[in-house]
């Protein structure tokens, strides 16, 4: 569809004739159907028009089954409601979808790209558990999920829950940290043998030990990650944290 520059008025409304039987148009604002195109310099769109079965429409002469009339104020409301009716089908439509992504057009006009955020159950309902709290749980999806939307909000997963190896694999089987006057590293020593116990690590034994220090933080984050110690135990005693600490507060003997 074209409209000249000098034809062209925001408050035409395009609606069908009466000359073309089982012929639709889809009625609307001109300005909704057209934009001015600079390279022709005039204003172009598509207008939507339906034809029952068993009528024929010929568009090969000038004009079509449509007509140009000043908007009234009930036209006027109509694209409103329109747009903003079709805003909430979109969204309603997008939630039941298994896709994660959707684009519509609001009902300002609008492109509106949404995300879904949260992951959905598909899961049989034979699965899901109704708790004493009133929310439903689905273990297979290790987190609750919304009985009418399938929102699911996962858990972790059992990987992620225990990454623990079998006992047998672990180089180490205890390791303090911030240990002070290693007591405890001593009495897991006299129960699980010194070959078993990974030397501990604290500020006084010298600067190798000081977490403060960019390299050996990043040397003890590596030996964490290679997971060869079964058991990390890491509580600061009060006096060595002083000393570590760059503004040390003064402690009562």
């Amino acid at each position: 569809m074209t409209c000249p520059v000098d034809a062209y008025d925001p408050e035409f409304w395009v609606e069908a004739t009466d000359e073309h039987p089982g012929v639709h148009v889809v009625e609307g604002p001109l300005e909704h159907i057209v934009k001015f195109c600079e390279r022709s310099n005039t204003y172009e769109g598509v207008l939507h028009v339906f034809v029952e079965p068993s009528f024929s429409l010929d568009l090969s002469n000038e004009g079509g089954p449509w007509k140009l009339r000043l908007a009234t104020g009930e036209d006027r409301e109509l694209p409103r409601l329109r747009a903003q009716q079709g805003e909430a089908l979109a969204v309603s439509d997008f939630r039941a979808k298994p896709e994660t992504a959707c684009l519509f057009s609001s009902k300002s006009g609008e492109r509106i790209l949404t995300v879904k955020l949260t992951a959905r159950c598909d899961h049989d309902l034979s699965q899901w558990k109704l708790k004493a709290c009133g929310h439903v749980f689905c273990p297979l999806c290790d987190g609750f999920v919304h009985p009418a939307t399938r929102v699911a909000l996962q858990g972790p997963g059992p990987i992620i829950k225990c990454n623990r190896k079998p006992k047998k694999d672990y180089k180490y089987f205890f390791r303090e940290t911030f240990s002070g006057s290693e007591n405890l590293t001593r009495a897991c020593i006299d129960r699980f043998g010194a070959k078993r116990i990974e030397d501990s690590l604290d500020i006084k034994k010298g600067p190798y030990y000081d977490l403060l220090d960019k390299k050996v933080y990043e040397r003890e984050k590596k030996r964490i990650k290679d997971r060869e110690c079964y058991l990390e135990h890491f509580s600061p005693n009060c006096r060595t944290c002083s000393k570590a600490s760059r503004n040390p507060r003064r402690w009562k003997d």
